[in-house]
């Protein structure tokens, strides 16, 4: 059984997007084994520690070399991901060779009106100047309500639930 390891892009308990890996998840279901990365206590990232590389970091990396594929749920913050996640990928694209190279990845968006539209664009960018195995095609957008602001539930409407449905079988079939 393949194993997905998954990244929520924002360390906030709860978030939009750590409930959009939920229901990913819920819709996976027995088709693959998914883990949660705990990238909570990853540092800075600084040159100067690349030589004796810290426990939390060496921990991360060795999660993404374990697993056969990674799937990245990231807010739009500015149009972009969020500081931390950007942090945590540096990371893993350090190192001879990279835990991220020709890694199988794909990635989906809650935020705001757009779905996320610039940073799902920014992530296309990004994981391919990181040498990943980028499925490029479907990847889901999630328009956040200004309800759910207040009541702090992602409710996910039909069109934007079968388009995650359509990436979750599209993704299983590109790992297999």
């Amino acid at each position: 059984m393949k194993k997905i390891l998954f990244i929520v892009g924002s360390l906030r308990k709860n978030g939009f997007n750590e409930q959009l890996a939920k229901k990913t998840e819920e819709l996976i279901g027995d088709d693959a084994q998914v883990e949660y990365l705990d990238w909570s206590k990853v540092p800075f990232f600084n040159q100067d520690l690349e030589a004796n590389l810290p426990v939390e970091v060496q921990e991360v990396k060795d999660k993404v070399r374990e697993s056969d594929a990674l799937w990245i749920f990231t807010p739009e913050y500015n149009h972009q991901i969020p500081g931390p996640l950007k942090n945590l990928l540096d990371w893993l694209s350090r190192g001879a060779p990279s835990v991220l190279k020709d890694k199988k990845v794909t990635f989906a968006a809650a935020g705001g009106g757009s779905g996320g539209a610039s940073v799902r664009d920014f992530m296309m960018l990004l994981l391919n100047q990181m040498m990943m195995d980028t499925m490029s095609m479907p990847n889901t957008g999630i328009q956040i309500p200004m309800t759910a602001f207040q009541t702090g539930q992602l409710e996910i409407e039909s069109y934007p639930l079968n388009q995650l449905k359509r990436q979750v079988k599209a993704f299983l079939d590109y790992i297999a």
